[in-house]
């Protein structure tokens, strides 16, 4: 979930969400902690249930989004997350996303790509091309803890390294 709030209130929200699941009977381990992100591994004593929180102050481009739960980011903000997710965690769900934001179609790979240099200096093509190729590197199974079948995960791969349908340009 992303929150909106300044980096000045950044630690007090990070210390206030400890409090609150310490007080409410969880375990709260600080995995990481530093000016600009922390994550939080909250555990229920009672049961095997383990969830990791993570906070961070990040730059937007574009002002938030009010809707009926409250202010979230932009659509376009939303989507260069998912870019700078692939690029620096490259996890599961993180390809999950991209694949979902490409078969939508609002964006074509170009757009995409753009998108991700124009909200961190630091993107670079190749490297992103390079993460991107780690998607083959991950065992479908994987995928089952998202509701997706092995199967339906190989075609995520596949997809991958294919144009999408609203472009001429591959990732």
């Amino acid at each position: 979930m992303d929150s909106l709030i300044g980096s000045e209130d950044f630690r007090t929200a990070v210390d206030t969400a400890d409090a609150a699941l310490t007080q409410a009977g969880f375990e709260v381990s600080r995995l990481r902690d530093t000016g600009a992100f922390s994550r939080l591994r909250v555990r229920d004593p009672g049961s095997i249930w383990v969830l990791e929180v993570d906070f961070a102050v990040n730059w937007r481009a574009d002002p938030p989004v009010r809707m009926s739960l409250g202010l979230v980011l932009s659509e376009r903000d939303a989507v260069a997350r998912k870019l700078s997710a692939v690029y620096s965690r490259g996890e599961v769900r993180d390809f999950l996303d991209l694949d979902s934001i490409r078969i939508f179609g609002r964006y074509s790979d170009a757009d995409l790509l753009a998108l991700g240099a124009e909200h961190d200096v630091g993107f670079d093509q190749s490297m992103f091309a390079e993460q991107l190729s780690r998607i083959t590197l991950i065992d479908p199974v994987e995928a089952e803890e998202y509701g997706l079948g092995s199967e339906a995960f190989q075609q995520v791969q596949a997809r991958a390294h294919r144009p999408s349908t609203t472009t001429r340009h591959p990732l």
